[in-house]
This record gives structure tokens, C-alpha cells and sequence, in this order.
């Protein structure tokens, strides 16, 4: 229980120091939707790191990922009923940033399971998700 809390806590410091930043960032400089949008992509994606750190055992790890979305899918849902929510955080359609949250947090507790959990390589998961993520994370040409 108390890797979990550890971890969790860690994780969630993380989102909120870098969600700061990132929405202070936006508000003080004019920075294109578009490039917001892959400074968003560039924390979940470094969010990776956290996990791997921060918590010592998969299973501990893929729960966490999964309570993550318990938590964080009924506030977005408060958030959406703002005027302000889709422009801030650059949704291209309703929904978009929870059908991502529950997207990408399950695929991180999938991968923890099999990559981590079930062939016992913890570095896989980093190289599973930073393919994806990367390329995901790039500015269009």
C-alpha cells in the first residue's frame, strides 16, 4: 500500500506541476493550438519515466494506471460544463481528451502487464510506448 501511495503521489505531482506550466505557458504566450497540443502529448509521454520510477512492482503500477482514469474521467467530465475546457485544452471534438485518458492509461496498464508483468523487461514498456509516443508527439512538417 505504500509503494502504491508513494507512486501515486509522485504521478500525480507530476501531471499537476507539468499541467501547470503548460496551461501558464499558454495563457502568458502565444503559442499555436497545434503546439500545444504536442507539449500535452510530450508529458503523458514522459509521464512513462514516472511509472517505471516510481513504482517498483508491474501489477502496483497497472492499478494505478487504471485508478488514474477513476479519478481523473468524472473531473474532466465536471471540466467539460466550462465555457473555456475545449479551447484550453485544444479538443478537435467533444470527449476528446477522455476518450484519450482512457485510451492511453489502459495502455499503460497493458503493457505494465505483459511487458513488465509477464516478460519480466521493464525497459520494454518505455520502448513499446516511445515508438508510439514520439512519432505521435511530432509536429507535422
Amino acid at each position: 500500500m505504500i509503494e502504491f501511495l508513494q507512486g501515486f503521489g509522485i504521478l500525480c505531482g507530476y501531471f499537476f506541476v507539468c499541467a501547470s506550466v503548460a496551461l501558464l505557458l499558454r495563457r502568458f504566450a502565444r503559442i499555436p493550438s497545434e503546439v500545444f497540443r504536442k507539449i500535452l502529448h510530450i508529458i503523458l509521454l514522459c509521464s512513462l519515466f514516472v511509472w517505471i520510477y516510481a513504482f517498483q512492482t508491474w501489477w502496483i503500477a497497472s492499478l494505478a494506471a487504471l485508478i488514474f482514469i477513476a479519478i481523473v474521467f468524472p473531473l474532466l467530465s465536471l471540466a467539460e460544463k466550462l465555457d473555456c475546457y475545449s479551447e484550453l485544452l485544444t479538443e478537435r471534438r467533444n470527449g476528446e481528451i477522455k476518450h484519450s485518458l482512457i485510451l492511453v492509461f489502459s495502455m499503460f496498464a497493458i503493457l505494465n502487464s505483459i511487458c513488465w508483468g509477464w516478460l519480466g523487461e521493464r525497459w520494454l514498456v518505455l520502448a513499446c510506448i516511445c515508438a508510439w509516443g514520439f512519432g505521435d508527439a511530432r509536429l507535422p512538417l
